[in-house]
C-alpha cells in the first residue's frame, strides 16, 4: 500500500507550483519568473476570446500580455476564491476575479488609458506533464464582457 504522504507527493509538488505560477504571472512578473515552471517556450495557451487573446497560442505569450496589463492598470487587484487539483488528470484550476482601472499604457495595438475599470471572473485551467511542468494552459474567460467595461468595445 502507498501511504497518504506518498501518494500526495506529486498532487502537493504539482499544485505547489500550479499556485506558484498563478500568483506570479498574475503579479507580471514574466517569463524569467514563470517559464522554468512551464514545459518550454512553446507551451500550448488557449482561451475563447474575440479580443486581443483570441490569436495567442503560447503560454509565454500570455506571461508577456499581463506583464503589460499590470502596467496599464497598476491599481489592479486579483481576488481568488477557488483552487483545486485533479491528480488523475494532472490539472490545476484557479477561479478568480480581477479588478482594475486602465489608467496608463498597456501596449502597442490597445487603446490607451480609458480611466475606465472592470471586475471580471475568470479561471485558469493548467495542466502538467510527467516532469511536473505546465505544458497546457486554457484560460475561461468572458474578454468581451472587460473590454466593454473599459471602453475598448
Amino acid at each position: 500500500t502507498v501511504s497518504p504522504a506518498v501518494a500526495m507527493g506529486a498532487t502537493s509538488s504539482n499544485m505547489a507550483t500550479a499556485k506558484e505560477f498563478f500568483v506570479a504571472c498574475e503579479a507580471g512578473k514574466g517569463w524569467d519568473v514563470c517559464g522554468p515552471m512551464c514545459s518550454g517556450e512553446d507551451a500550448k495557451f488557449s482561451c475563447q476570446a474575440v479580443g486581443g487573446l483570441k490569436d495567442m497560442d503560447t503560454i509565454k505569450a500570455y506571461v508577456e500580455f499581463i506583464v503589460a496589463l499590470n502596467k496599464g492598470c497598476p491599481d489592479n487587484a486579483v481576488s481568488p476564491f477557488f483552487e483545486g487539483y485533479d491528480e488523475g488528470r494532472k490539472t490545476a484550476t484557479f477561479v478568480s476575479v480581477f479588478s482594475g482601472t486602465h489608467t496608463a499604457k498597456i501596449a502597442d495595438g490597445f487603446p490607451g488609458p480609458t480611466n475606465k475599470s472592470t471586475s471580471s471572473t475568470y479561471a485558469y485551467v493548467l495542466r502538467f506533464d510527467d516532469n511536473g511542468k505546465i505544458c497546457e494552459f486554457t484560460k475561461v474567460w468572458n474578454d468581451a464582457y472587460s473590454m466593454a467595461e473599459f471602453g475598448w468595445a
